[in-house]
């Protein structure tokens, strides 16, 4: 067997030579890449983990501004609830009163709610009489704070008796029911039928009790248009052209008076 000649040899080590340091020199190149690749994805995951941290901070801000936010709208949901409660509101309805000749008269009633100053007032302009009428009023509040289980209404109460058309000439509590009926149905927003009215003095635990002159009051209000008198009980009497129905106390003649919503 024939040796290789020592140039072969020699060049063969060349080769390899230049091979090993080409390959040292790309697995160093290579090796300086992957590391600078690894500071990189280092600097990556720093800026993700901050990324993270941030929005953290931002959903917990999120949070607290949408806790905020809610107390804001309670806030300004009472504040609306309150300012509505102090906005006049007005009803209007019916008594019955009896002229100085004896007959009957309906005059108008309306009744304002002003807001929580726990008052009451009336207004007598359009009245030549009207000294027992003013008792009459806070026993009508007192009587619709009773259906309310309340100690008193906390609102105040204005009531304006008669109109600039009709000078009413009335005195005494007869007034009273249909004043209770008035306040009941402005205080829960209620319609009355005003082809219902009704005659009674009110107490302040409800109660309906008597008036004078009902004959008389009945022939009014047929002659006004109504077609259902309520009365005390006890009082009915028989007129031609209007029904006649007795009560006992408030929430009687509430059903009858005010419509269903």
């Amino acid at each position: 067997m024939k040796r290789a000649p020592i140039s072969a040899i020699l060049l063969a080590l060349a080769i390899w030579a230049v091979a090993i340091s080409y390959l040292y020199g790309s697995v160093r190149e290579l090796s300086q890449t992957l590391e600078q690749q690894g500071k990189e994805l280092l600097e990556i995951r720093q800026k993700l983990d901050d990324a993270g941290v941030l929005i953290e901070d931002l959903r917990e801000n999120l949070r607290t501004n949408k806790s905020a936010l809610e107390e804001l709208q309670r806030e300004i949901e009472k504040l609306n609830e309150r300012l509505e409660a102090l906005k006049p509101r007005s009803v209007e309805y019916f008594a019955i009163g009896i002229l100085d000749e004896g007959l009957g008269e309906v005059i108008s009633l309306r009744v304002t709610l002003i807001g929580e100053e726990n008052s009451v007032s009336v207004d007598l302009s359009y009245v030549t009489y009207g000294e027992n009428i003013q008792k009459s009023a806070r026993d009508a509040v007192a009587a619709v704070a009773f259906l309310e289980n309340e100690k008193s209404l906390e609102i105040g109460v204005q009531i304006r008796v008669g109109s600039p058309e009709e000078v009413a000439r009335v005195d005494g509590p007869s007034a009273g029911a249909a004043m209770a009926i008035a306040i009941f149905a402005r205080l829960h927003d209620k319609q009355i039928d005003n082809g219902v009215l009704i005659t009674g003095t009110i107490r302040p635990n409800a109660t309906i009790g008597w008036v004078g002159s009902v004959e008389e009051k009945a022939i009014a209000a047929r002659d006004w248009g109504a077609r259902l008198l309520l009365v005390p009980r006890g009082q009915r009497v028989a007129v031609d052209g209007i029904e006649i129905v007795e009560v006992s106390d408030l929430r009687e003649a509430i059903a009858y008076v005010l419509k269903e919503s």
